[in-house]
């Protein structure tokens, strides 16, 4: 008598991942933000809300308001000294 002959198939799904199973980054790194200007900023300040994309977090923030003053903060709150125009940088790195 013959036996049967069984086979093992195992089927593996690999998704796209780093070291430690991490995630690798599928879409480029975009810094992106809006920012909320109440009707008294110098009372209430200005806040700024990440709205950045894509890398592998999680994310590191340097926000540079224009006018000397940096926050390492994700979503900040920042109080003007005076009026004016302040050009705004996100500068954003990721874990990759």
């Amino acid at each position: 008598m013959k036996r049967p002959v069984i086979a093992l198939v195992i089927v593996l799904m690999l998704l796209p991942v780093g070291l430690l199973g991490c995630p690798l980054a599928e879409t480029p790194l975009v810094a992106d933000f809006v920012i909320s200007i109440p009707e008294c900023p110098s009372c209430a300040g200005v806040k700024f809300t990440d709205r950045s994309t894509g890398g592998v977090q999680p994310y590191s923030y340097d926000w540079d308001f224009g006018d000397a003053e940096h926050s390492s903060e994700r979503e900040p709150t920042h109080y003007y000294r005076s009026g004016g125009d302040y050009a705004v940088t996100l500068t954003l790195t990721d874990r990759a």
